[in-house]
């Protein structure tokens, strides 16, 4: 059985990466764990723009599609152009690659994460966890006992 959850909007501040010291506060993360999910998603690059997720997640976890869905939209308060201007100029793949990497080294049961950019014609950006431990050679689960490690596969030492 699967269940979906719809993550509320939040308050968050503009980050140039990602907050791996608040985020490293988080133990015992799961898919189902909407409120953790959702306090990670804050603390990482391009949090100004979150506006929601979708955990999807089985309750046995016998299945293995276990994963998140979440949306980026304009910010009401900067508006569209700001938001377009974010995702023109940064390098967009990356920083959706850091933040998957960041939401799957966290949540061991996560296998995937879809990342919707809605005012940029619903573009997707789909990460899986056998891809990323692909890219980094590593079991990404092993990142977040390891805070150096995580920040130099985050490029961010």
């Amino acid at each position: 059985m699967d269940y979906t959850y719809i993550g509320t909007e939040i308050d968050a501040n503009k980050k140039e990466e990602a907050d791996l010291d608040e985020i490293l506060k988080e133990d015992g993360v799961f898919t189902m764990h909407n409120s953790q999910i959702c306090r990670i998603i804050s603390n990482l690059e391009g949090n100004l723009y979150f506006s929601n997720f979708e955990s999807i997640y089985y309750r046995d976890h016998s299945k293995t599609e276990d994963k998140i869905k979440v949306h980026y939209s304009a910010n009401e308060v900067l508006g569209l152009d700001d938001y377009m201007e974010f995702w023109n100029e940064k390098d967009t793949k990356r920083i959706l690659l850091d933040n998957a990497t960041v939401l799957m080294a966290m949540a061991d049961d996560m296998k995937q994460v879809e990342f919707v950019l809605d005012e940029k014609e619903d573009k997707t950006y789909i990460f899986t966890r056998e891809e990323l431990n692909k890219i980094y050679k590593i079991d990404i689960s092993k990142l977040k006992k390891d805070k150096k490690l995580f920040k130099e596969k985050l490029n961010q030492e």
